[in-house]
């Protein structure tokens, strides 16, 4: 029985630990697509007068 409980404990640090790595690496892509954004955009000066 203290097996079984070891384990599934086990099992959930490990499925968390996959899961906070997913999220970092989805807040990574993100973060890098919001600063292309940024470079990517004309400054507000420009746009007013064009």
């Amino acid at each position: 029985m203290a097996f079984r409980k070891a384990l599934k404990h086990t099992v959930l640090i490990g499925g968390g630990a996959a899961a906070t790595f997913l999220g970092l690496s989805q807040l990574i892509e993100y973060k890098k697509t919001q600063v292309n954004d940024l470079q990517n955009e004309q400054p507000v000066a420009s746009r007013l007068n064009p």
